[in-house]
């Protein structure tokens, strides 16, 4: 890691593209001018001397794209280019709505059991599943329901506020009975 940090330092604080290479008594200075890829090969080369060589397998770390620059990484230039962004799949938004009906009837335990959302207003800790920890009723697609249940439910908790039964602007914490 000593070799690393002078190498970095270098090619970052390197300004200026002409550095004195000697001078004479005449205050003459002659002038070499260093190319990047002279520097990027220094650099390359106290990475790969700084990289521990261990018998055990390298962890590999997925490219995700400039979501994992972050503060104090090296990152290679590589990784902005078009071929890069093209190979990367950015993962899928969850739907905003529910799922489809036949899905739907499968997961929802109220309609598989007969169950009227409504019939439980007073049940606070089975309706506290379906509200969030402000308070508001988790959406269909959260929940899974039918319509029809997701709609009762909706109706159940509301009248379980109104009854006092559950708190308006929170969920119910867990009691120990």
């Amino acid at each position: 890691m000593s070799g690393l940090a002078p190498a970095l330092r270098q090619f970052v604080r390197g300004s200026s593209c002409k550095r004195p290479i000697t001078t004479s008594t005449a205050w003459t200075r002659s002038y070499s001018a260093p190319t990047y890829s002279q520097q990027v090969s220094d650099v390359q080369q106290a990475l790969s001397e700084a990289v521990p060589q261990s018998s055990a397998a390298p962890h590999k770390v997925p490219d995700v794209g400039l979501k994992t620059v972050r503060e104090n990484k090296f990152v290679t230039p590589g990784r902005f280019s078009v071929k890069a962004f093209e190979q990367h799949r950015f993962p899928r938004k969850p739907p905003y709505v529910g799922p489809d009906a036949k899905t739907s009837r499968y997961n929802d335990a109220f309609y598989q059991l007969g169950i009227d959302p409504l019939d439980e207003c007073t049940n606070a800790r089975l309706l506290s599943d379906f509200v969030t920890e402000m308070g508001k009723i988790k959406s269909r697609a959260v929940t899974g329901l039918t319509w029809r249940s997701q709609r009762r439910l909706s109706k159940a908790i509301r009248r379980a506020k109104m009854m006092g039964v559950m708190p308006m602007l929170s969920k119910r914490t867990k009691l120990p009975f």
